[in-house]
């Protein structure tokens, strides 16, 4: 509070900025702006200081690249304007050290020191120890630094910008000199510039061979160049992909390279002749990174389709998709005995994923994804094949003048029904149902069409005089212990109401015969009626110009409409008989006193609470109450003449 009592400070106004981060300012009221003018000369007569902020160590944009330890503790992450070095195993964010725009980083020296490639061209150390920044190197002429990677051995540090250059770089320890003029103990570390290799085109990637003999370069005009390391000496050109590569790495055994590009590929290469073994296709966006399991083949690739893939790289067969972010995945490493794996991406999370020792099973693996991609391909490419749902609608009559969907038919009355909006996985699974059942029917058939001339054939023979016995049927597991009509029905059944009719337009025509072929010998049952009522009606819509157009079928469809009719006709009476029931009990209750039912009681009972919640309503005692009522009873008796 101020002088005299008056509160200094008005209020409290709480900002959520763009970078996640909350800021709290204090609002000042005119006597504390007074105030203040006459302390400091401040003109304005009110005023908002800045309190607190709070700010929670993480990324606030996009993080572009991440680098792991090789034992699997510390992740390295860089984005726009920030460093951060976490701890995997807890998730805490251990260092936050400002930089420029980050595009790629690594962890030199036993993970005791990041190095950081910006946008602005420059090379940035840092000692995490005492999270400083140790050394600023303008390391490619203020263009941006795509890649850097650590030499075998450590020592060493290969980089690669958009100047077409590569550049490698030595690690120098500088050391105290102690009393006697020798070197002492190890002050600090620094990069020194060692070689440059001038390119044609700008270098997006850059990594040495595990045995040292080699560098992959990957350039902007889609080639992956091989060099050798000691000279820079051209050895291979890897071309095939349709895009420039945008991530490369080499096996453990330096037999295998991989690479990533923007055309949505893997490609694998063969490093002693430049052959392509294989291209994985799976990602549905362009690949941002690929990472080798060391001392394995198994490779992991990341993509800008949010999703993490898990190949093995000597069957060419894809293993896992991980799936979790919630944008693109632009940086991947993996630790070095395979255990753990980082990925980060634009939706500013980082995610450590560990190996489990649970059995993966490929086909599982394979089915579920394809499950995911037939139910998006039927979602999606269904909405946009307008051809497709303009012919169906055609073979349901949907032309002007016939009984279509959302049409008219024949006397003038719309149409309520019609064909499910689109095919889904369970449709088509209902489709296949009934197209196994059909097919299981009809070997049943021809199995007891073979026991019938075989039993033919063994009386012809004597009967069992020469001692055999008498063929008997041996029983169908596929049929679940059930009769022909009543394993149809159970498959009819089987498909879900809302995807009966698209199960049904899925069926070929050869499929629809058959079906109604077996449904129309069936017993008339009430449960089934309605379900074989609408099986036979879509088909007939829907394939109406086969049957019409097809004389063998003409007393198949003549045999369904006698006994639909003759059926519905049955149930329609049975149904008009217990509604004509209900009305005669519903009087007698009605004639036996004075309560009324059902709709007009409902009725009657709104009408006294709207009249309850009027002005006035409420404050007349008993006599509104009275009135009320028989206020109610009038419109009651309204009601119930009007009916």
């Amino acid at each position: 509070r101020g002088n005299g009592g008056a509160p200094a400070v008005a209020g409290l106004l709480v900002l959520a900025l763009r970078s996640n981060a909350l800021a709290a300012y204090a609002l000042g009221n005119e006597r504390a702006g007074a105030d203040a003018d006459g302390a400091d000369g401040d003109a304005d007569g009110g005023g908002a200081a800045p309190v607190a902020e709070l700010a929670v160590g993480a990324h606030r944009s996009e993080v572009r690249a991440l680098c792991m330890s090789g034992d699997g503790r510390l992740v390295a992450t860089v984005s726009d304007g920030q460093a951060c070095v976490w701890a995997a195993e807890s998730g805490q964010c251990l260092h936050s050290l400002p930089c420029g725009y980050g595009l790629c980083c690594a962890l030199l020296a036993a993970a005791s020191h990041l190095l950081v490639g910006t946008k602005a061209g420059e090379l940035k150390l840092y000692n995490l120890g005492a999270a400083t920044l140790v050394q600023n190197i303008e390391a490619h002429e203020g263009k941006s630094v795509w890649a850097v990677s650590v030499q075998p051995g450590g020592l060493g540090v290969l980089s690669a910008g958009a100047d077409k250059t590569v550049r490698t770089w030595t690690l120098e320890a500088l050391r105290l000199a102690d009393g006697t003029g020798t070197a002492g103990r190890v002050s600090a570390l620094r990069l020194s510039a060692e070689r440059v290799l001038r390119l044609t085109d700008d270098a997006l990637a850059a990594v040495p061979s595990p045995d040292g003999k080699y560098v992959c370069v990957a350039l902007l005009d889609g080639t992956v160049k091989v060099l050798f390391a000691d000279s820079f000496k051209f050895y291979l050109s890897l071309y095939g992909h349709k895009l420039p590569a945008l991530a490369v790495d080499v096996a453990s055994d330096s037999a295998i390279v991989a690479t990533g590009s923007a055309d949505k590929s893997v490609k694998l290469w063969g490093l002693d002749f430049g052959d392509c073994r294989r291209s994985l296709s799976g990602h549905t966006e362009a690949v941002t990174a690929v990472r080798f399991v060391r001392d394995t083949h198994y490779l992991f690739s990341a993509s800008k389709d949010r999703t993490v893939r898990y190949w093995d790289a000597d069957s060419f067969q894809q293993l896992q998709v991980l799936t979790g972010h919630r944008a693109e995945v632009w940086g991947l490493d993996v630790s070095r005995d395979g255990g753990s794996l980082a990925t980060a991406g634009r939706d500013r999370a980082v995610r450590v994923w560990v190996r489990t020792e649970e059995q993966l099973f490929l086909d599982e693996e394979r089915e579920a994804e394809l499950d995911k991609v037939f139910e998006l391909g039927l979602e999606g490419g269904l909405r946009d094949e307008e051809g497709g749902m303009l012919a169906e609608r055609a073979l349901l009559g949907a032309q002007a003048g016939g009984d279509g969907l959302g049409g008219e038919d024949g006397n003038g009355a719309s149409v309520q029904s019609g064909a499910a909006a689109r095919r889904s996985l369970e449709s088509m699974r209902g489709s296949e149902r009934l197209l196994e059942a059909l097919s299981t029917l009809k070997q049943e058939e021809e199995r007891r069409g073979e026991l019938a001339q075989a039993v033919k054939a063994w009386h012809k023979a004597g009967a069992g005089k020469s001692g055999s016995k008498c063929p008997v049927l041996v029983p169908n597991m596929l049929l679940l212990g059930k009769g022909m009509d009543d394993y149809l029905l159970h498959a009819l059944r089987l498909v879900k109401a809302a995807d009966l009719e698209q199960a049904l337009l899925l069926l070929p025509f050869a499929g629809v015969v058959e079906l109604l072929r077996r449904i129309a010998p069936l017993p008339a049952a009430p449960a089934s009626a309605e379900l074989l009522a609408k099986v036979t009606l879509f088909a007939a819509r829907v394939h109406h110009r086969q049957l019409s157009a097809t004389p063998a079928l003409a007393p198949l469809v003549a045999a369904l409409h006698a006994k639909l009719d003759a059926q519905l006709r049955q149930e329609r009476s049975v149904v008009g008989y217990n509604l004509a029931v209900l009305r005669h009990l519903k009087d007698e209750a009605e004639a036996a006193g004075d309560g009324r039912l059902f709709e007009e009681a409902i009725a009657a009972r709104e009408v006294v609470k709207k009249a309850a919640k009027e002005p006035g309503g409420g404050k007349g005692g008993v006599k509104n109450k009275s009135a009320q009522k028989a206020k109610g009873e009038k419109q009651g008796m309204a009601a119930k003449e009007r009916e």
